[in-house]
């Protein structure tokens, strides 16, 4: 989940994340992707100011901290259980894509999980939704 979180906060700079190897990670690797992290983040701190790191990973947190939130809520509510059962989909079992727009208190919501399509395991859209976080009281 934090991957996605941090590339939905990334795309406001124009960046994204992509994730390099998998659970085992040689030294080399691990080395070379902190001096490119390093470099990037000195590239983004010029073009948007000192402190940039800092304040993207509050923007980070606070996302996740709407993530987790709106992921409570829709995991509890009848309609959405049903919904998520009519593609097959266990509770839990489903993932959401958050994309708030804080202005305007609106979030779009994409729930998608993983499928096998011949062999290959790919991530799969079912449905996408909306909440308005102030007036929606399961939020609150």
């Amino acid at each position: 989940m934090q991957e996605a979180v941090m590339n939905q906060a990334a795309k406001k700079y124009g960046f994204r994340f992509l994730r390099v190897g998998g659970c085992v990670v040689s030294k080399n690797l691990s080395d070379s992707m902190q001096q490119h992290n390093e470099e990037m983040y000195k590239t983004l701190e010029t073009k948007y100011g000192k402190g940039f790191r800092n304040k993207f990973y509050h923007q980070v947190e606070l996302l996740m901290y709407i993530q987790y939130r709106i992921e409570s809520v829709l995991n509890r509510d009848a309609y959405v259980i049903a919904v998520n059962k009519a593609f097959g989909k266990e509770a839990y079992a489903m993932q959401y894509e958050i994309d708030p727009d804080i202005k305007k208190s609106i979030v779009t919501i994409q729930a998608y999980g993983w499928e096998d399509v011949d062999g290959d395991f790919r991530k799969q859209y079912y449905y996408t939704t909306y909440m308005d976080t102030l007036k929606d009281k399961r939020f609150k």
